[in-house]
């Protein structure tokens, strides 16, 4: 309910302003989605998933229902309302009709391609004319599109061009209509916010954007414009509280317009984000792209905070920082973040560059420095646990495999997916599906190591990646005593109590030698005919194939005569050689 009154009014009020400005349907989208922490549905993206008559019918229901609602004439806008009902005639009503505000084209070589509505045709002359796509572009957008969000926000609100004037309208006009519903849709700020993030996945809510942006500059800007805010803001600035979300005693408040006054967030004890830490905890390292706390008990969080979150350099700086504490005085390690995805994998334009230019003992240090860290996390003396969310893939996978622990939240995508790349896993990847999934089964005689490596060989050379964090288990990349949180927000804290638990039941670091089994020639025997065979069926590509090979060679542990007991360091080598040579 909370969400779709406000959504109602966002997307009315984008529309109109969009239409009656000159943008573009694709401008809009360009303009209204991950740019500002949302979905790539963007404005009109999301109304064609949705239904362009469920839209207008939610509009209509709810214009009659809030008589009181100073801003309702926005549902019937002029010209939106004209695009809509232009559409809904002509029986146009999104995704589910196959055309709405986007219509797909297909050229002669089949390709296809999304051209978006003439807006400005379709409200003024009635035509439905479509125009083909074109990638807009913005100077302001080009230099912000890197920044942390809040910083982006900021540096957006102020752009002196079109996409600058449609981000400022779009977030204040949210920020002070949501400022006059509380509380009569919400009694709390916090209902609103969430349930933004919450229904629409938006990354921050409009009270949270309103205080990144700063409250008291936002509020006289937009009475500069003869927009009103809620009298309970004002209320607020005048009696010094500068902004809706504050800390006090290592907890976060909210301001109530009720009470006047600051009160507690209502939260779950497991609760814990980024966010708290950063405030409230102590800083023990850190850099432009990474950052180690510590968050009591002894316990150490390594966290990175890049926009993509692709491991590099100077991340590698932080994580031997964390290592040398683990032998020292801390009591564990949880590694966590709270960006879009845990880790997508390594920095592949950096690689790329020194491939390139032929930098090879650049590139093998690069990869040398991965396999180092994360055999530093595994040799540690304190425990190490991953609370992967999102995405996990490549490196980001990798340095999950390292770990004593996984904690991963349900909504958990992970996999080793560097086959789509040309190369293979040469960060320990292939070593520990090994380890964990062939070598326990070779401690038995006369046991054939082939189903299980044929298994692994499949996860991995096929790239497969799991749709939630129980299937990463089914694949392989979570053992049974991994856990799966349901609770995003509980992620964190339960990594910490693992790492507690381990060391309260006597923690010693993993055994690293003649632990992992090499099945050797036999397997390779293997895998080159059934690689064979899927070039000669046209399943694979010559080079897919030599990739494949590559693979091959690595899980059975070489060209070695017979299978034998081997230690981690030597499979860490074989990763590095072939990737090197892919």
């Amino acid at each position: 309910f909370v969400a779709n009154r406000m959504i109602s009014f966002i997307q009315s009020d984008i529309m109109e302003f969009a239409i009656e400005n000159g943008y573009t349907v694709e401008a809009v989208d360009a303009l209204t989605g991950p740019l500002l922490g949302r979905p790539k549905t963007g404005t009109f993206r999301l109304n064609d998933i949705v239904g362009i008559d469920v839209m207008a019918l939610v509009g209509s229901n709810l214009y009659d229902l809030i008589p009181d609602d100073e801003d309702r004439e926005i549902l019937r806008g002029e010209y939106g309302s004209a695009v809509m009902k232009l559409l809904i005639d002509n029986k146009l009503l999104g995704s589910k009709s196959g055309q709405g505000f986007y219509k797909t084209v297909v050229d002669e070589k089949g390709k296809k391609s999304f051209w978006g509505l003439d807006l400005q045709t379709a409200a003024e002359d009635g035509k439905l004319e479509y125009i083909p796509p074109k990638k807009p572009k913005w100077s302001s957008v080009g230099e912000a599109r890197n920044l942390p969000l809040a910083d982006r926000l900021k540096a957006l609100v102020d752009a002196d061009d079109e996409a600058g004037e449609l981000i400022w309208h779009t977030l204040s006009r949210t920020m002070a209509y949501a400022s006059k519903r509380v509380p009569e849709i919400a009694d709390s700020l916090v209902d609103i916010d969430n349930a933004m993030k919450w229904g629409f996945a938006w990354e921050m809510g409009p009270f949270e954007t309103w205080d990144e942006l700063g409250v008291r500059q936002t509020v006289a800007r937009l009475e500069g414009e003869g927009v009103s805010v809620a009298p309970w803001v004002k209320q607020m600035l005048a009696a010094g509280k500068e902004t809706f979300y504050t800390y006090a005693n290592g907890k976060q408040m909210v301001y109530d317009p009720a009470r006047k006054e600051y009160v507690e967030v209502a939260r779950s004890p497991k609760a814990m984000s980024i966010k708290d830490v950063r405030r409230t905890r102590k800083e023990l390292a850190g850099n432009e792209m990474a950052s180690l706390w510590d968050i009591g008990d002894g316990v150490m969080l390594l966290e990175w905070h890049t926009r993509v979150n692709a491991l590099d350099g100077p991340m590698f700086d932080i994580m031997q920082e964390a290592i040398e504490r683990l032998h020292g005085n801390a009591s564990g390690l949880v590694i966590a973040n709270d960006g879009k995805n845990f880790a997508v994998g390594a920095n592949i334009f950096a690689m790329l560059l020194a491939v390139q230019s032929q930098m090879w003992s650049e590139l093998e240090m690069m990869i040398k420095f991965g396999q180092d860290a994360f055999m530093g996390f595994r040799t540690a003396p304190k425990p190490v646990v991953a609370a992967p969310h999102q995405m996990a893939l490549g490196g980001g996978c990798e340095i999950c495999l390292a770990a004593d622990r996984i904690v991963a939240d349900a909504e958990t995508y992970i996999g080793l997916v560097e086959v789509g790349i040309g190369v293979i896993p040469g960060w320990g990847g292939c070593k520990e599906m090994v380890r964990r999934h062939v070598s326990p089964h070779m401690n038995a005689t006369n046991v054939n190591p082939m189903p299980y490596l044929r298994k692994v060989f499949e996860t991995v050379g096929f790239a497969k990646v799991s749709t939630s964090g129980e299937e990463a288990r089914e694949l392989g990349f979570l053992a049974p005593t991994d856990r799966v949180v349901l609770n995003s927000d509980h992620r964190i804290a339960e990594a910490k109590q693992a790492v507690l638990t381990m060391n309260d039941a006597g923690y010693r670091a993993p055994n690293v030698k003649g632990n992992v089994y090499a099945a050797g020639r036999d397997m390779l025997a293997a895998v080159n005919i059934e690689v064979h065979s899927m070039i000669q069926g046209g399943y694979i590509s010559e080079y897919d194939g030599v990739v494949a090979r590559k693979l091959g060679y690595v899980l059975a542990g070489g060209d070695l005569s017979q299978g034998q007991w081997m230690d981690e360091q030597y499979f860490l080598d074989l990763e590095r050689e072939a990737f090197l040579s892919l």
